[in-house]
């Protein structure tokens, strides 16, 4: 089966005017950018932030001890 072959048998049930085929053109259109936009800025991140790189948390990075043993009171 192709894909969107569904859509269209249920788009085609009712007859879609003008209007209402320029309004769902317009929704798919910004749903397919959406999605696009979105797999771009994952990629984007994976790229900056090395995908994979484990970085310590801070805690464990510092190893300070106090001067005289504890905290200050």
């Amino acid at each position: 089966m192709k894909a969107g072959v569904i859509q269209e048998s249920k788009r085609r049930r009712h007859f879609e005017n003008k209007q209402d085929e320029r309004k769902r053109k317009t929704r798919e259109a910004a749903k397919r950018n959406s999605r696009r936009r979105r797999s771009q800025f994952r990629s984007s991140q994976l790229v900056k932030h090395g995908a994979g790189k484990v970085e310590k948390d801070d805690d464990e990075k510092d190893n300070w001890e106090l001067p005289g043993g504890g905290l200050p009171h």
